[in-house]
């Protein structure tokens, strides 16, 4: 049972907190945690100025963030995989395959031959021959079959 009587008509904070310091001079019992907690987000939520923003917006706006009774609405971002599957409404459905591009390097026979030293010039001409060779025997199979 809730034992404080805030006149929840009172929208300004610094009337809000006029009040919770003449509330408090008035009572005649100790206020619990809970309850100073909720004296203290009764000034939170009250507003600067008559025009200022309201709800939602106004948390965002000012950085503030006061735990609900539900603990519906947070404003934090996820961070981890666990986090964010453990967020209710999360659908992996929403979000494409990431494409990842695959960056071949292509053998140039010119730069080799331009970069290599002599020892492994010559290896790479005896390979290139073998490699050649191979690939003509190959068109040839293909043109009869």
């Amino acid at each position: 049972m809730n034992r404080l009587n805030l006149n929840w008509d009172i929208t300004l904070r610094t009337e809000r907190k006029a009040f919770i310091n003449d509330y408090l001079s008035k009572i005649d019992f100790v206020p619990t945690e809970d309850e100073l907690s909720t004296m203290a987000d009764y000034i939170l939520w009250g507003k600067e100025s008559v025009s200022e923003k309201d709800g939602h917006a106004r948390i965002r706006h000012e950085g503030l963030y006061i735990e609900t009774r539900s603990k519906d609405w947070t404003d934090e971002r996820q961070i981890s995989l666990e986090g964010l599957l453990e967020t209710p409404g999360f659908s992996e459905n929403e979000f494409d395959r990431p494409t990842f591009k695959k960056t071949r390097n292509v053998f140039s026979r010119s730069e080799a031959r331009r970069l290599a030293s002599p020892e492994i010039l010559n290896a790479l001409e005896a390979l290139w021959r073998e490699i050649d060779s191979t690939e003509l025997v190959i068109s040839y199979y293909e043109l009869e079959h």
